[in-house]
């Protein structure tokens, strides 16, 4: 149907690159020596369909590079898996070299904290959450509120800005 009329889907997207790289040999040597580093990011993102891409080009996982957090994965819907996060270096990419980055310069330690306990509760692969604050501490713990129905969002959000001009 698609094909009858010249449409694509985002998944075919990654799917028909795949189906080219894999089955036409000479298509995949000249993209695979074009490109001396592949960049990767959001990479807990990434389904198997993109890993298989990323194969094509990069087998070992040579010059292969991934930015992402495991934590922050919200593709499911689209078959992606944190998992792929703890699956890169031996399953996926053998020759690929893993490295963690341990500080967070954006964020207050308050914040910090507050993520890294509430991600020790987390499923999600390669889950490490050992994060240290670069900033200076302000002083002001996050605070959880919870509503009962949506229409109170609006309400309690006005309220709790009013509690803070005071």
């Amino acid at each position: 149907l698609k094909r009858n009329a010249h449409c694509i889907d985002f998944g075919d997207l990654v799917a028909l690159p795949v189906q080219l790289l894999e089955n036409d040999a000479a298509i995949c040597a000249v993209l695979q020596a074009q490109y001396d580093h592949v960049l990767v990011d959001e990479y807990q993102d990434v389904n198997r369909s993109s890993v298989r891409l990323l194969s094509a080009l990069r087998l070992d996982g040579r010059n292969l590079w991934m930015v992402g957090d495991a934590k922050q994965s919200i593709y499911r819907f689209r078959g992606a898996s944190s998992f792929n996060m703890t699956r890169f270096g031996k399953e996926d990419f053998s020759g690929g070299k893993r490295g963690r980055l341990k500080r967070n310069y954006r964020s207050v330690p308050e914040i910090v904290d507050s993520f890294s306990s509430f991600a020790v509760t987390m499923r999600a692969g390669d889950a490490d959450s050992g994060l240290e604050a670069e900033r200076d501490a302000n002083g002001h713990k996050p605070e959880l509120r919870t509503v009962q129905r949506a229409e109170q969002q609006q309400v309690a959000l006005a309220d709790a800005i009013e509690e803070l001009r005071r």
